[in-house]
């Protein structure tokens, strides 16, 4: 074989090592945003859990019949009272460099929307300088508002598509 068949042999293995190389790069790549997404994706459902729980529990406190006017007490009182639940935003504070590459600009914001709800949440639920039932009303309001818009990572279902 000549130097020149060689030559075009080693040129082409080169070339067959560098595109494995790159693909093998994409893919990590790849499977990195996709481990963000999902981590990310975990801690908001997570949170939301947490809130829906929260909400079940306040709501079986009553121990009057709906529609009495004590029942609407206790549940402002148990919503004021019961200590909300820890909210985790570990991972994203701890990717924060990572989530640019794993996230479009629009849900970047809306996970930053959710994390800056929850945080308000807490907020409004130590303001003492509101009536008690403004402050449960607040109170409900945010958490309903944070369950009704789920979780901004996930992709609405589909009208009409099967679950």
């Amino acid at each position: 074989m000549s130097s020149t068949a060689i030559a075009a042999w080693i040129g082409v293995a080169g070339f067959v090592v560098s595109l494995v190389n790159v693909l093998w790069i994409l893919s990590k790549e790849m499977r990195t945003r996709k481990s963000i997404r999902a981590m990310v994706c975990t801690e908001i459902e997570d949170n939301l859990s947490r809130l829906r729980d929260f909400r079940v529990a306040v709501n079986q406190v009553s121990r009057f019949s709906n529609g009495h006017p004590m029942s609407v007490v206790q549940k402002n009182d148990e919503l004021r009272l019961k200590a909300l639940p820890t909210f985790h935003h570990s991972v994203w504070r701890s990717l924060t460099a990572s989530i640019p590459t794993a996230l479009t600009p629009a849900e970047i914001r809306g996970v930053h929307r959710f994390q800056v709800q929850l945080d308000e949440l807490a907020v409004v639920k130590e303001r003492l300088d509101l009536p008690p039932s403004q402050r449960a009303d607040a109170i409900e309001e945010a958490i309903t508002r944070l369950i009704e818009n789920g979780n901004p990572l996930k992709v609405p279902a589909k009208a009409g598509a099967q679950p």
